[in-house]
């Protein structure tokens, strides 16, 4: 039925580490940054936003990019125009360039 909403959730090591790379997240700190992301679903994005700046040493800039990107409020707004910005940013040509 059209109207419907449904939520997509995407688990996939490539993608993950070119919007950690796009937000500026360094290939050393994708781990410690990925353990404070997978606490949103427990933990308010402030709270995860205050332990990757405070204990995992991530600026206050890329941590904004970031969550903004995961929770659709930066450069996407849905699935489909997220997708599409991912295959013209120039933040995501090396994912491009790499296939």
């Amino acid at each position: 039925s059209t109207g419907s909403e449904f939520v997509l959730k995407v688990n996939h090591r490539r993608l993950l580490d070119a919007m950690f790379q796009a937000c500026g997240v360094s290939a050393e700190d994708f781990t410690a940054v990925c353990s404070s992301v997978d606490k949103l679903d427990k933990m308010s994005p402030a709270k995860v936003a205050e332990e990757l700046i405070n204990v995992k040493g991530q600026q206050a800039s890329v941590v904004k990019r970031l969550l903004d990107l995961i929770n659709d409020q930066g450069a996407a707004g849905d699935a489909r125009s997220t997708l599409k910005w991912m295959q013209t940013s120039e933040e995501f040509a090396f994912v491009r360039d790499s296939e």
